[in-house]
């Protein structure tokens, strides 16, 4: 499997990130943007499949916030199975 260059990566998500967040951002920014407060999420799978996209993932995360930390517990190719 060949691996994304991390500019590429960078500029995909600045485009889904403008996208998403501009001109008012969207209700899940609304509720997690906020100076000094420290936010703790998971991604929850919702049913079966294949784990994608975590490279994308992390530099969503750290565009919007610089002292964020993204721990994997998963890795891209990963059969997974929903939380029931």
């Amino acid at each position: 499997m060949q691996k994304l260059n991390k500019s590429y990566i960078k500029s995909v998500v600045k485009k889904a990130l403008r996208e998403d967040l501009r001109p008012r951002g969207d209700i899940t920014t609304k509720l997690v943007i906020s100076k000094n407060k420290i936010i703790k999420a998971e991604i929850i799978a919702k049913q079966d499949g294949v784990i994608a996209g975590l490279d994308f993932c992390k530099a969503a995360f750290k565009l919007i916030g610089r002292e964020t930390v993204f721990i994997k517990k998963t890795s891209d190719g990963k059969k997974i199975k929903k939380i029931r």
